[in-house]
């Protein structure tokens, strides 16, 4: 019988119920069929026959396979592939003697088999790796196995196959670089190769980076501290944080070494003088300032080496450009009598006259600055018409630094004396005493924060004193 099908192989795909399969091409012998179960996942069986299968057709233009399930079923599952290929075996069995008959069957069934095992190399040849027939490779032979063990399959300029390893004494489909990053065996140790962050945990990221675009930090931000700065005209500002410490004292410091656009702080730990330099150093108000040994100065570098001095929180805890540096309050709602007048005529308040109403205590944090005191007080008197009197008094002064004056003109009525004085010339850290003292110009009794009669608003008056210190120059 002919050979008229160039058919050598055949699979199907399982479904979990069908068990006969067609043989589409002739084999001579049940031995001359291999049968494959691949499964889903690549991995491949080789079956015999009598054991997950039984064939029949032997001879014929084809045949029929049918799957074994008893004792075990072996049908083919979904996702699994059955394929059925000729296996025909690289012999020749055919013998003829001399002088002896010449019989056809058996010629002719030689010469399947001869065709059988062409076609089963065609079919073993589709599967493999072949270049263009227009191709002029006059060498595709591999490197031996010592040579290529381990090693990727390259080409080199000519084409010819080569084994690479990617290391620079061969050559290098991948840099020697590369070549160290794919033998890693996990993102931690990927990133360690390449000098990468992640984006979970602590790392540290070493080097100049540059970001472009909206940087959102959903922790904290921390900066490092880097060395400590010597105090000079000149500060270097260093490149190992962004916090730094300034120590001693000399100066005044005129300019600043820095990158543009780097945002810095300076925490000094003495008194050096800043001076406000145009060009190179903008202070707040263009001032020349005297730092307070604690204070902490944030500055950004507008250029290179061209800074500008964006807060300043004194050691103290206030801000520098909020004008106020520190104060103090003392106020009462506590209802009192007095009898002690202040006379009404041409002479300044003495310390012995009057109601002592209130006295604060406070130590100015800086000589140049500015005290802003004021006094208030809410009282009224038993007289039907009197002048009120209020003075305030700095320590042990006897004079009045500040006088005030009211008038009623019923006894019931309640009055208010208000007083503001500007104070400078003081000392830094050392404490001043401010009083207030009221008092009528007539004989009687002056009553605070109430009212002859009695009460008045609920008991919501109060009388006192408060002290503001004000930077009135840097």
């Amino acid at each position: 019988m002919a050979v008229t099908s160039a058919t050598a192989k055949v699979s199907y795909a399982g479904n979990g119920s069908t068990t006969v399969f067609t043989v589409t091409f002739r084999f001579l012998e049940k031995s001359h069929v291999q049968v494959i179960l691949r499964d889903a996942q690549g991995g491949e069986t080789a079956w015999t026959e009598g054991t997950q299968y039984t064939l029949s057709g032997t001879g014929g233009t084809s045949g029929t396979l049918t799957v074994k399930t008893s004792p075990t079923n072996y049908t083919p599952a979904s996702g699994e592939t059955l394929v059925i290929t000729r296996n025909v075996p690289r012999t020749q069995e055919v013998d003829y003697g001399e002088n002896d008959n010449f019989p056809a069957e058996t010629h002719e069934r030689a010469l399947d088999k001869l065709t059988m095992l062409v076609q089963q190399q065609d079919e073993a040849a589709s599967r493999a790796l072949v270049v263009p027939s227009s191709d002029t490779a006059a060498d595709l032979s591999l490197p031996i196995d010592s040579l290529r063990a381990s090693k990727f399959l390259a080409f080199d300029a000519t084409g010819k196959p080569i084994a690479a390893a990617g290391t620079t004494s061969d050559f290098q489909p991948v840099s020697a670089y590369i070549d160290t990053l794919l033998d890693d065996g996990d993102a931690a140790t990927a990133r360690t190769t390449l000098g990468a962050a992640g984006l979970t945990g602590n790392e540290t990221i070493a080097g100049n980076k540059t970001f472009s675009g909206v940087t959102t930090h959903s922790g904290q931000s921390r900066l490092a501290k880097g060395a400590n700065i010597a105090s000079a005209a000149t500060l270097v500002i260093g490149s190992d944080g962004n916090f730094f410490d300034v120590t001693g004292s000399t100066g005044p410091i005129t300019a600043m070494t820095v990158t543009a656009g780097t945002r810095f702080w300076l925490r000094f730990l003495s008194t050096p003088m800043i001076n406000y330099n145009g060009t190179s150093l903008i202070t707040p108000r263009d001032a020349n300032i005297t730092v307070e040994a604690g204070d902490i100065w944030e500055l950004f570098a507008l250029a290179n080496n061209q800074v500008i001095v964006t807060n300043v929180l004194r050691a103290n805890g206030f801000m520098l450009n909020s004008g106020v540096i520190g104060w103090a309050w003392s106020f009462t709602s506590a209802e009192a009598t007095g009898t002690t007048t202040i006379p009404d005529d041409d002479t300044i308040p003495q310390s012995t006259e009057g109601n002592e109403i209130r006295t604060i205590n406070y130590t100015p944090f800086r000589s140049d600055s500015t005290l802003w005191v004021d006094a208030w007080w809410n009282g009224g008197h038993g007289t039907s018409y009197v002048e009120f009197w209020g003075a305030l008094f700095l320590d042990s002064e006897t004079s009045a630094r500040r006088v005030a004056a009211s008038s009623g003109s019923a006894a019931a009525q309640m009055l208010r004396l208000h007083l503001q004085h500007h104070h400078t010339g003081h000392s830094a850290g050392v404490q001043h005493t401010w009083k207030l003292r009221v008092g009528s110009a007539s004989a009687g009794t002056l009553y605070t924060n109430r009212s002859s009669d009695g009460d008045k608003g609920g008991g919501g008056f109060t009388s006192g004193l408060r002290v503001l210190e004000l930077l009135s120059a840097y």
